[in-house]
């Protein structure tokens, strides 16, 4: 009987990839020589499944940007105010609730954000209807007018009510959009997204992702993955070191810095075969109380700065901290990009063990990019050994005659066929 993907990548005729077809149902391997677009195919799927978790969070960044002149407005409006009630001994209102950015600079989501400024503008309308609409106010509001924050052409005679009212309908006109794309679900956003990685648009119309025989997105709508509640992308043990050059490392760096939930039992046989005499033989974990961040304890209780470690270590390190911080499980894709770089030959082995064993224990789900045989073989035949081979695809990229694309083409378990490309 015919194995059914749970889930495949389908790429066209993107950079250098003419066509792949790739399933995602354990541990994913694709080979080939650079610049055959495996690099490509790992950024698809980092972002596709990032976005498709992340959709209100990244709509509510998009909000707090399209509205970050309206918080200026009304920092303003309070500043220019809070000048004037000073005077009275009665400004706590605004020095708590503006000037220490509680509404709306800790706001962790939409209805925070909203709620924000609706009970600031109150405040100060509140504030206002004490006075008299005297010399100062009337000064205040022209400032407003002449200043920088509003139309030097807009209408004479404006009061600072005018001005606040003018901000909360733009406020919720803003807030009822955004609700209304997070309904929705718009592929625009993941083709927005895709965009700041590759310089192109479109780019949903050149690939798709196939879950249990539905497509996860269409021109229309993105809609979330059943089977990946998260998606971890490592390119390069430097996503430890104290500069995040990319998003990609700030988000996986963020992830070694959590701590488990409270329910995490640890597996003995995983934690042993990271911190085995033939691993790690030792641990490499976040101190937030080190300057640096991430230390290396060795078995001999000797502890080191990680960033002055070998990267062998970084890199077989941050699979150690992605299992100890309970990051890891069925519904985990973890997407690694030529892990075997900075190995030596004997981590590559354990490295490839640690793989297997986590899908195996654990059932975390695996894409790996790859040009090393050593690695290809190892994940091969430990996969046999431990009894999930069945779980194990194997792709290699084949140049298409007389052109500059690739053609990935799945090896089934005859991986010689890897290596008679290399």
């Amino acid at each position: 009987m015919e194995k059914v993907d749970k889930m495949k990548l389908i790429v066209r005729n993107f950079r250098a990839i003419h066509r792949a077809e790739i399933a995602l149902n354990g541990i994913t391997v694709v080979t080939g020589e650079n610049g055959c677009g495996k690099s490509t195919i790992s950024k698809l799927l980092y972002h596709t499944f990032r976005v498709a978790r992340e959709y209100e969070e990244l709509v509510f960044r998009k909000i707090k940007d399209d509205l970050r002149k309206e918080k200026s407005y009304l920092r303003d409006i309070a500043d220019q105010i809070f000048r004037f009630i000073s005077r009275e001994k009665d400004n706590d209102f605004i020095n708590e609730k503006i000037f220490r950015g509680q509404l709306l600079y800790d706001a962790k989501n939409i209805d925070e954000l909203e709620a924000g400024f609706r009970e600031i503008t109150a405040l100060i309308l509140s504030k206002l209807s004490q006075y008299s609409e005297g010399k100062e106010l009337k000064y205040i509001a022209e400032r407003l007018r002449r200043g920088y924050f509003f139309d030097k052409d807009g209408e004479n005679g404006k009061s600072i009510q005018d001005y606040l009212l003018s901000i909360e309908s733009k406020v919720f006109h803003v807030v009822k959009n955004a609700r209304e794309e997070i309904y929705q679900r718009n592929s625009e956003l993941l083709d927005r997204e895709l965009y700041k990685e590759f310089s192109e648009k479109k780019i949903i119309e050149r690939y798709s992702i196939i879950e249990a025989g539905i497509p996860l997105f269409d021109n229309i709508r993105l809609l979330p993955s059943n089977l990946f509640n998260d998606v971890i992308y490592n390119d390069s043990p430097l996503a430890t070191e104290d500069v995040a050059m990319f998003a990609h490392w700030a988000a996986l760096k963020e992830i070694l810095k959590s701590k488990p939930d409270y329910d995490f039992e640890p597996n003995i046989s995983i934690v042993e075969g990271f911190a085995g005499e033939q691993a790690l033989n030792g641990e490499v974990f976040f101190d937030s109380s080190f300057n640096g961040g991430f230390r290396y304890k060795r078995a001999d209780g000797r502890t080191f700065d990680l960033s002055s470690c070998a990267t062998g270590v970084k890199a077989f390190g941050i699979l150690q901290m992605l299992y100890n911080t309970g990051s890891l499980n069925s519904k985990t894709l973890v997407i690694l990009d030529e892990p075997e770089v900075h190995l030596h030959p004997q981590w590559i082995v354990e490295y490839a063990r640690m793989i297997v064993m986590l899908n195996k224990e654990l059932g975390v789900k695996f894409f790996i990019a790859s040009h090393n045989p050593d690695m290809v073989s190892a994940i091969k035949y430990i996969a046999e050994k431990e009894g999930v081979s069945d779980t194990v695809n194997f792709y290699v990229a084949a140049k298409v005659e007389f052109d500059n694309t690739y053609d990935f083409r799945e090896l089934k378990r005859n991986i010689e066929r890897f290596f008679d490309n290399n």
